[in-house]
Formats: C-alpha cells, structure tokens, sequence
C-alpha cells in the first residue's frame, strides 16, 4: 500500500486537500488560499514525536460542515493501556471538543476510534476494532457527510460507518487550533511517527463499499499514493 519514496499530496492525483502538512518542512498560506503548503520537502516528510511533543496548526480552517482527513501513523513503545491523540480540534482545556482521532493501545495491539461532536457536546463515533501494531505504519482516513454519515478507514478498508442521527453540523470551535500528536490540555501526547497529514472541505469518495470491503475512488488514490 506505501511506497518507498515520500509523495505530494498536492501533486499526485486525487482531490487537492485545503491543507496539507508533510510535518517537517515549511507551512504557507493564508485564511483564503488554504494551501499549506503546496510543495513537499525532500527530505523531512516524517515527524518523530517523542513523548510530550505535539503541533498546533491553523486557526483559519472552518470544518462545521463536511470534511475529510487522512494522515500516515507509526506507533512506538506502548505498553500497557495507552492513549495516543492524533488529530483534534478542541479548546486549550479539552472541555470544548469538535472532532478528536486517536489510538487506544492495549499490550502492543489498538484500535483507532474517531469522533465528532454536535454543538450540544453530544459525539458521534467510528471504532477499527483492532488493526494497530506497534513499529508498523499505518493510513487513516476519515469523512464526515452532514446528517448522512461518519466514515473510518484503515489501510484503504471501509472499517466503520456510523449513519445513526448525524448531525447537519459540528460544533464551532472558531479561533481554536488544530492539534496533530496529542490533546490540547497537554495530555494523552503520541509517542510514535506521523506523516502527511491532510484535510478537504468535502467528503472523499470511495467507490460505494460496503464495511470491511477494500476502498476505491478517492480514498484508495490517497493510500496507493503512499507516505
């Protein structure tokens, strides 16, 4: 499913995303243009977080309607139960949260779990079931369709769907960052590798498979397009 050298999104086919992150070079852009940024770096495409490490990335990004995200994953050392952040938006306390994906590990093994909030708080979420290892890389994609769906895949496969009472919206959390490795209240941090983080202001597609099934259309151009 990878390939051995480094890709850019912006440049290999596929849906163009609003933001892109190859986490290790420069980020440019603005509230308008959204691309952020638009070539890759040769040489630093993956960011090691050790313990207590994590990003925050831009306030600009308004994702209360559909979205889609998708980023490359390696996990190290866990033991034990463990909780990894991966992607979030939240205020600073973790009290206020608009959509959160993280890993849950149990002795070496986890699953990703994916949730988005309303604006009353109440969440809606997707689960693997399993499929984490440790020291191995890993794609994760997810998709938010107002009032219709939320969407998980791992690997290129459809894992989970959840079509029970959607929201039409996602809470506002206007003025808040985007956190990549950890929760903005400085907790549950990733100790492990991310690579190519990228989000679209639309739902990507997947050629209509059903759970379990191998994903086509967007979704499949993102993961053979590798980390």
């Amino acid at each position: 499913g990878s390939t051995p050298n480094p890709q850019n999104p912006m440049a290999i086919a596929g849906p163009t995303p609003i933001a892109y992150y190859p986490l290790g070079g420069s980020s440019t852009g603005s509230s308008s243009t959204l691309t952020i940024p638009n070539e890759s770096s040769s040489g630093d495409t993956v960011f090691d977080f050790v313990p207590n490490d994590a990003i925050d990335i831009s306030q600009d990004i308004n994702i209360t309607s559909n979205f889609s995200c998708s980023f490359w994953y390696k996990s190290e050392s866990n033991s034990g139960t463990a909780y990894e952040f991966l992607l979030s938006r939240e205020n600073a306390a973790a009290t206020v949260k608009q959509f959160g994906i993280y890993n849950v590990f149990t002795n070496g093994s986890g699953r990703i779990l994916a949730n988005i909030f309303d604006s009353g708080g109440t969440f809606f979420s997707c689960d693997t079931g399993g499929g984490i290892s440790e020291n191995v890389w890993h794609h994760i994609a997810f998709c938010y369709s107002p009032s219709n769906y939320i969407r998980l895949y791992l690997d290129g496969v459809l894992k989970s769907e959840n079509t029970t009472n959607i929201p039409s919206s996602i809470r506002s959390v206007t003025g808040e960052s985007i956190r990549i490795g950890g929760r903005r209240n400085n907790d549950m941090f990733l100790n492990g590798q991310m690579s190519n983080v990228q989000m679209w202001s639309g739902t990507l597609t997947d050629g209509g498979v059903s759970v379990g099934a191998t994903a086509g259309g967007e979704v499949a151009t993102i993961y053979n397009g590798g980390r």
